[in-house]
């Protein structure tokens, strides 16, 4: 069973915008960049199996995903790599 650790809600993300990075044949046209979405998460860290995940859903239901670490701390971490959050802005349990 999992419990909830720390979450927090309304974090502006913004998803896509990659140039193309692959082999083209000569003359081929240029694909456009991935198209750019801006969406809303609500993040949580969960403890579960002796580590700690790092679950994420966008607000209209688009996007989801969760992340494995051996330990809060490290979830936290990549959710600042991730999402830009920092540590005083996740709220105790639910």
């Amino acid at each position: 069973m999992s419990q909830i650790v720390k979450h927090i809600e309304g974090v502006a993300y913004q998803e896509g915008g990659e140039e193309h990075s692959g082999w083209l044949p000569p003359g081929a046209a240029k694909p456009l960049p991935t198209p750019i979405r801006h969406l809303v998460l609500n993040l949580r860290i969960e403890n579960v199996d002796g580590g700690s995940l790092l679950l994420y859903e966008s607000q209209d239901g688009s996007m989801s995903g969760d992340w494995w670490y051996d330990s809060l701390e490290k979830a936290m971490q990549g959710a600042a790599a991730m999402f830009g959050v920092n540590a005083a802005q996740w709220e105790d349990g639910v």
